[in-house]
């Protein structure tokens, strides 16, 4: 699955293998290859948790407190969107009166 790969990525930034580097805001979380290698998943487990948990964004854990992503910023509405109340009523302007249309059989003076 895609998000378990990215959670691979991550792990190996962490221990220095992986393509991509910490910031310096993290580099407190960086583990030496040889040292995490040691470490069992319970441990392993922690050190991810707190690295996530370190993250500025909002995170959400997942019902089974197995696993923690980070949230949306717009929580799945468009930006600039807003809750209106139930019965919040809405501006909306009229529609122009289109003159009436004659037709032929209106015009005949055949009925007449």
């Amino acid at each position: 699955m895609v998000v378990e790969g990215q959670y691979r990525e991550i792990q190996r930034v962490i221990y220095g293998m992986g393509e991509l580097v910490l910031v310096n805001e993290y580099k407190k979380f960086g583990v030496p290859r040889d040292i995490w290698f040691t470490k069992d998943n319970k441990q392993r487990a922690r050190h991810m948790k707190r690295y996530a948990l370190c993250i500025k964004e909002s995170l959400s854990q997942s019902t089974n407190s197995q696993k923690v992503a980070v949230e949306p910023k717009h929580k799945g509405k468009k930006p600039g969107q807003r809750k209106r109340k139930r019965a919040e009523k809405t501006a909306s302007f009229p529609l122009a009166k289109k003159p009436r249309q004659t037709t032929d059989l209106d015009s005949s003076d055949e009925f007449a």
